[in-house]
């Protein structure tokens, strides 16, 4: 197996902590990450230093320029709409634990159902 390239521990995580909430959270994590660098290569200035070739200067074109400002633009957008997925997760996940509470309450779960008679009773 080892010449296929699946070593022993080829798994970035153990099995049994992928869940569908930590799955999309890696996603998440990669888009914010592909967001950001984005956002820093439209930060940096466009290079004016080595557009020499031989005795001429190549002037910069009005296109690097725009491609800066689409990367500033889609980097912006892949932002915001990471941290409007970002809610919605938490949401659905605060959601299931209020579901999941409610229902055990429902079924008569061991909850702490004993009169409160105070620490002298």
């Amino acid at each position: 197996m080892a010449a296929y390239g699946m070593e022993r521990n080829f798994l970035p995580q153990s099995v049994q902590t992928l869940t569908p909430e930590s799955v999309d959270f890696s996603h998440l994590q990669k888009r914010q990450a592909l967001a950001d660098a984005l956002m820093r290569s439209a930060m940096t200035p466009i290079d004016t230093n080595n557009r020499k070739s031989g005795r001429f200067v190549s002037a910069v074109s009005p296109f690097e320029g725009m491609a800066k400002l689409a990367e500033a633009y889609i980097g912006a957008k892949q932002h915001n709409a990471i941290e409007q997925q970002t809610r919605d997760l938490a949401n659905e996940q605060r959601q299931r634990l209020i579901d999941s509470l409610t229902a055990a309450v429902r079924l008569g779960s061991p909850v702490d159902t004993a009169p409160d008679t105070g620490p002298f009773a």
